[in-house]
This record gives structure tokens, sequence and C-alpha cells, in this order.
């Protein structure tokens, strides 16, 4: 059995977007790395994990694993799709979390998914949505015919892209926008 006061400690760090997800390489020692903020949403910048850094600055979800346990954070580059493909990967559709306050979301999200039903992930999303500058709300869907999955109904959300300001739908239960 290994000594594990003398086994070097690993850090696995990764960056979740769209449809891909990328494992980081550590960077250069003499990067001016900075701590990772104890927030959800953190800016594009080079961070320290567990005495590595780590250059982080393209859009969507990064997540690490060392020995403090796993972390995750949104990276915000500007880019609507890499912040929604971000939201997209912290999630996992169930019930687990539904009783949380946003607050208590936004903690969690820094640790692991979050499990919500769609009408609670689309109002965590707007919530970040609106918190970044861009115009976002809650569509319902109903149906006069009950599904075992949604009930009579289905949340989404709408948001304007900065880019071209034109309503995109986007469905976090199922990760899919429609153009």
């Amino acid at each position: 059995m290994a000594d594990l006061s003398t086994t070097k400690s690993r850090t696995d760090v990764y960056r979740a977007c769209l449809c891909q997800t990328w494992r980081l390489k550590e960077t250069d020692g003499n990067a001016k790395a900075k701590p990772v903020p104890g927030q959800l949403l953190i800016a594009p910048g080079i961070y320290e994990i567990n005495n590595r850094c780590y250059r982080m600055e393209q859009g969507g979800l990064y997540r690490w694993i060392c020995d403090g346990g796993a972390q995750q954070r949104l990276l915000w580059d500007g880019n609507t799709l890499h912040l929604l493909s971000g939201i997209a990967w912290l999630h996992a559709h169930g019930n687990i979390d539904n009783q949380l306050d946003f607050q208590a979301l936004y903690q969690t999200a820094q640790m692991r998914k979050l499990i919500l039903t769609c009408g609670y992930i689309s109002n965590f999303a707007v919530n970040i949505l609106n918190a970044v500058g861009i115009r976002s709300h809650i569509l319902t869907a109903l149906s006069l015919h009950y599904d075992p999955l949604f009930g009579l109904s289905h949340n989404m959300i709408e948001l304007q892209n900065p880019a071209n300001h034109k309503w995109l739908l986007c469905d976090l239960t199922f990760k899919c926008i429609f153009l």
C-alpha cells in the first residue's frame, strides 16, 4: 500500500462547453495566477488550483477534482452560448434540489451538479442570465395530455441574444436551443 503522505496529490481540471469536454494542462509555473473566486460565475484568467496554475479563458463550465474534493465554476467570456452550455452542464434532471433557495443553489452549484426539475433550472438560469445583462424570462408550455415525466406542463427559457438581439428558446432539461 502506498504511503499517502509522500504521494504527490493529483489534480484534474476539465472544461465542458457545448458537446465537448477538454482536460486542461497545467500552465507555466511563472504565470501570474490568482486564487479561484468563491463565487459560481468567474471571469477569464489564470487560476491557481491545488498549487498549480491553469489557464481558464474560454467560456463554459470548469470542474476540478483534487484532495479537497470537487468544485466547479461557470466562466463568463461574453459568449451567450458558452454560458448557456455551462448552465446545462451543471444540471441533471430530478427534484432533489428543488427546495433550495437561489443562494443555496448558487453555493451548491460550486461543488456539484444541481438536480432540478424544469421550472427550477429555468428560474436559476434566468437569474444568472439577468445578472450578466442578458434579457431572459421563463416560458411555460401546457398540454392537454398528461405525461408521466412532465405532467401537464414544461418550462423553458427565452433569452435575447446580445449579438443580434434575436430571441432564442432554450430547453435546459433536454439541453437544446431552438434558433
